[in-house]
């Protein structure tokens, strides 16, 4: 479920046929131009329980998340009354939380440059009530870099890029270029002479980000803590996962 808080119905439109999900039946979007006051406006709160509670999304994305209130964005109370409304609504239907926001600007930048945690627009406290963030860093027509900004859980490689090709009808996907095949990290981890490693520190040797799984067209690509596990000669630790209760993309603004 996304309920766009910030675009038209022809910009909408675009969107979803850029990405290809203007003929799914499992995507609900709700267009609220002018923003909600979920921190303030108990009817809206009530109308947004209600949506939710009618169709049970798996994920719930407010974009962007600031105009879900009308508190001062760079002030930290409005901030966290509004986390503690979605996480009241997240722990009662058990979906996922997606909070887009923009970076910062940076006058002295004329090009893409590596975004941190500084870079998230607004009061801090969104940051640090993420259990992930993800940014998505514009290099040129086409082509840009998902980094990993923060993982709370320490799953994700935090401060590693992945390659993104964005095109229209597909949107965003990893470039093949930097993919590899599941038989060719196995080949290069037996190779290697079965020095112990965790998943980060093999991720880093080998250079790599995302792996080729041989799994139909339209699959999600495998994973590194996927794949080396099996290996008995890797042994990599594998810490736990949590499905993230807020996850933050950081989004380059157009």
């Amino acid at each position: 479920m996304v309920i766009d808080l910030e675009q038209g119905i022809r910009s909408i439109k675009r969107a979803l046929r850029e990405a290809s999900l203007d003929d799914r039946d499992d995507v609900i979007y709700i267009p609220v131009p002018d923003g909600l006051a979920l921190d303030s406006d108990p009817t809206h709160l009530a109308e947004l329980e209600r949506v939710v509670d009618r169709h049970r999304p798996a994920v719930l994305i407010l974009d962007p998340y600031y105009k879900a209130h009308r508190g001062d964005a760079n002030e930290e109370r409005p901030i966290v009354d509004l986390m503690r409304c979605l996480d009241a609504l997240r722990s009662r239907y058990g979906f996922a939380l997606i909070l887009p926001a923009h970076p910062r600007k940076d006058p002295s930048s004329n090009g893409a440059r590596r975004l941190t945690l500084h870079d998230v627009s607004g009061s801090g406290a969104v940051v640090r009530g993420a259990e992930v963030v993800i940014g998505i860093e514009r290099l040129s027509h086409g082509y840009a870099r998902l980094r990993i900004l923060k993982d709370r859980d320490s799953d994700l490689p935090v401060g590693e890029a992945w390659p993104l090709i964005f095109t229209r009808g597909e949107g965003f996907k990893l470039n093949p270029k930097d993919e590899h095949s599941a038989e060719e990290i196995e080949q290069r981890i037996l190779a290697d002479g079965g020095e112990w490693r965790t998943v980060k520190e093999w991720a880093a040797k080998l250079r790599m980000s995302r792996i080729r799984s041989g799994r139909p067209e339209g699959s999600h690509p495998r994973t590194a803590t996927e794949l080396l596990p099996p290996l008995g000669r890797s042994r990599a630790h594998m810490g736990r996962t949590s499905f993230p209760k807020h996850v933050l993309p950081l989004r380059p603004r157009l």
